[in-house]
């Protein structure tokens, strides 16, 4: 219940509400996938600093790799390596 209320605040762009709800929703449990991905969401939506919004995505890759939230992003991170190796200058001497 309290990741549909941060869900709504998110919408509402009630974040620091929603910040507590879901502080409150990790302290019922750390590992909860919906509440890992809106902690992300709204890590990014509120600015926070890469080291905290790479910090519950790690906690997300980490305890459900298996979701398709995790493996597409995952996939993104592939293929954004990808083409930036077929676009880094070459070293000639």
């Amino acid at each position: 219940m309290l990741n549909g209320q941060a869900t709504c605040l998110i919408g509402q762009g009630k974040y620091e509400e929603a910040e507590a709800k879901l502080q409150e929703a990790l302290e019922k449990d750390s590992n909860n996938t919906e509440t890992l991905i809106n902690t992300t969401v709204l890590s990014h939506l509120t600015g926070k600093p890469v080291e905290i919004c790479n910090r519950s995505l790690n906690q997300l890759s980490d305890s459900a790799a298996s979701i398709s939230f995790v493996q597409e992003l995952q996939a993104k991170e592939a293929e954004y390596d990808f083409c930036m190796k077929q676009h880094q200058p070459s070293m000639h001497a």
